[in-house]
């Protein structure tokens, strides 16, 4: 009889103890998944932001290129001109 109480004694410490590691097991992939959710939406962050600065960089250069345009333009008119 007191073999079987300790054995079962043994068996609910152990029971108790896999508990407290699945806890802790769940409390670490909650921090990881926090950490994960942050880390997408600064990457999205950083995404947008790259995308706003090559759509800034494509219009500057459009605008410096149709200026060079237009000065070519210029040039060769007033050479047919002459």
């Amino acid at each position: 009889m007191r073999q079987q109480q300790a054995y079962l004694e043994a068996i609910d410490n152990s029971i108790q103890n896999q508990q407290l590691r699945v806890q802790k097991a769940k409390e670490v992939v909650n921090e990881k998944r926090a950490n994960l959710n942050e880390a997408a939406v600064d990457r999205k962050i950083m995404q947008d932001f790259k995308e706003k600065c090559i759509q800034k960089y494509r219009q500057e250069f459009l605008k410096e290129e149709q200026k060079l345009f237009d000065e070519l333009g210029v040039i060769g008119f007033n050479s047919k001109a002459n």
